[in-house]
């Protein structure tokens, strides 16, 4: 492995394990926090490169990053954690390759998050929030925007689906037969999950493939 090779090279590793552009963008913006922070405090690593400042940073820099970076970057506990874990796999992967000789970051621990508990509607919610959507669909002139809104809300709300994953299931990821229904939905790191559909949906989801099935290849577009 050259050891001239720019941080381009990981974040092609990245691309070449099936990750997701936006996921990519999170690592490089993650890595490029940490070596900028690392230029404010060692002066001298200024006019390196990432790959080369990664190669002089030790146990004591990403502890200090993770004590101070709240104050000095203004970054809450989350990003800061997200960027020491993002470091910790760049770090990992140049000491694959033999650029580094340990991983300093591969001790570090995370600091505690005060995570917002979700908050789940109630039934009475449930059933105005659908009641809504079928009153709408009875308006000839908006029924195919509707049905799609319906489509994608029921979608979430039946089967746990996330935003992203939504934006990326495609017509072919959903089977659809007379007494059973399931969708393929590809997450973090391309991992796919099969997630079986009840009555309700696989009919909402015939309903919009009779309409759109013909046009678009997938739900969101």
């Amino acid at each position: 492995m050259n050891k001239t090779m720019t941080l381009v090279a990981y974040f092609d590793h990245l691309e070449r394990k099936g990750l997701h552009q936006a996921t990519i963008q999170a690592h490089r913006s993650s890595i490029y926090r940490f070596v900028t922070w690392m230029g404010k405090k060692e002066h001298h690593l200024l006019e390196d490169d990432g790959i080369s400042v990664l190669q002089k940073v030790f146990q004591k820099h990403i502890q200090l990053f993770k004590k101070t970076a709240g104050k000095e970057m203004n970054c809450k506990a989350g990003t800061i954690n997200l960027t020491i874990r993002h470091l910790k796999q760049c770090l990992a992967w140049l000491l694959e390759h033999k650029l580094i000789p340990n991983n300093p970051a591969e001790e570090i621990g995370y600091i505690p998050e005060d995570r917002l508990k979700p908050k789940w509607i109630t039934e009475q919610q449930e059933r105005k929030l659908f009641a809504e959507l079928r009153l709408l669909l009875r308006n000839q002139t908006q029924y195919r925007k509707v049905i799609r809104e319906y489509t994608m809300i029921a979608l979430m709300y039946f089967t746990g689906v996330r935003v992203e994953e939504l934006c990326h299931i495609k017509l072919t990821d959903i089977q659809i037969n007379e007494r059973s229904g399931w969708i393929y939905i590809y997450g973090k790191e391309n991992k796919q999950r099969k997630v079986d559909l009840s009555k309700s949906i696989r009919k909402i989801i015939t309903v919009f493939k009779r309409i759109y099935g013909k046009f678009k290849r997938s739900l969101s577009i």
